[in-house]
């Protein structure tokens, strides 16, 4: 967990200086981008991590994955529907960044919980 909020941390900080000469509102937006997707990448390591200790590691994946791509696909579509798609341009691209940079964050350490041995390519077994 300290791993992903030191990305999505790092990730702000190197953004600020670009939300700040975007203009007014922008760091707003920005920080609201990240809060989403820090916040429901955060819920979806929890589920991970409790479903992997039960040792039905791939439902938790499933449960993760929906519950980090329904928040920011749901806040798209409503800008989308409801506003002006020039002004809320800036944040549905601060919002995709920011959930790049949490998916692979999540991703890494997603399969560091369910026990995947990455170097040969499957299942760790208990002995």
């Amino acid at each position: 967990m300290t791993f992903f909020t030191s990305v999505m941390s790092c990730f702000t900080v190197v953004l600020l200086p670009v939300a700040w000469m975007q203009g007014e509102g922008h760091l707003a937006e920005l920080l609201a981008a990240v809060g989403i997707c820090w916040g429901f990448g955060l819920v979806a390591l929890g589920f991970t991590h409790r479903f992997s200790l039960r040792g039905n590691g791939l439902a938790g994946l499933l449960i993760a994955m929906a519950c980090r791509l329904a928040p920011p696909l749901l806040v798209c579509l409503w800008l989308a529907l409801k506003s002006d798609f020039n002004r809320a341009s800036g944040f549905i691209g601060y919002l995709v960044l920011a959930y790049l940079v949490a998916l692979a964050a999540e991703t890494y350490i997603s399969v560091q919980l369910t026990g995947f041995d990455l170097t040969a390519g499957q299942a760790k077994t208990a002995n």
